[in-house]
């Protein structure tokens, strides 16, 4: 039993480092507050009815600006509609590590507002703590949270069955649990 608890906690442990590194360092950056920034570019337009204008022709009249700036972003994705309560319409669209943004103003009705934030390398890394990569990566961190759980487990079922550090291990156990719920009341 207890070959086959090291086993299982030494291949979770392997599986997890690369992620727990990541989170490491991600954490500290943010700890300390360095979050990385977004570059933005904006520009306005005349769109006659652009208030009106349906999403896709929205969509359609957004790329043909974005192709006469020679920007090469395509507009592929869903977008995401959201009319603010002063009746301004947002539409944004995620593509790749940036974010396209129009806004039509109630009080404007023939102006588009583009704005386009690129995201760098760097907060697209830090994202990564914020698990913000796609369905793909947060299976991944799900699988690797409940990996993490099961290991924590093995390694406390381990520490039981050592009656040499078994008494040092549980104070320690005690201690972490005691400076949590500390940091957590206050």
């Amino acid at each position: 039993m207890a070959k086959t608890l090291r086993f299982y906690h030494v291949v979770l442990g392997g599986f997890l480092l690369p992620m727990a590194l990541v989170f490491f360092v991600t954490g500290a950056l943010y700890a300390v507050d360095i979050t990385g920034g977004k570059k933005s570019i904006d520009w306005a337009y005349q769109e006659k009815g652009g208030y009106t204008l349906a999403t896709d022709d929205l969509t359609r009249s957004v790329a043909s600006q974005f192709a006469s700036k020679g920007i090469s972003l395509k507009l592929s994705s869903i977008p995401k509609i959201r009319t603010q309560n002063n009746g301004d319409r947002n539409i944004s669209w995620n593509i790749d590590s940036s974010r396209v943004k129009a806004m039509i103003r109630k009080s404007q009705p023939d102006t588009v507002i583009v704005r386009v934030k690129q995201v760098t390398f760097f907060k697209s890394f830090l994202d990564l703590h914020k698990v913000k990569l796609g369905f793909a990566f947060a299976t991944y961190a799900f699988i690797a949270s409940i990996a993490l759980i099961i290991l924590s487990i093995t390694g406390f079922l381990m520490l039981i069955k050592d009656k040499r550090h078994r008494l040092v291990g549980l104070l320690s156990a005690l201690a972490g649990t005691l400076v949590f719920v500390i940091l957590i009341a206050f």
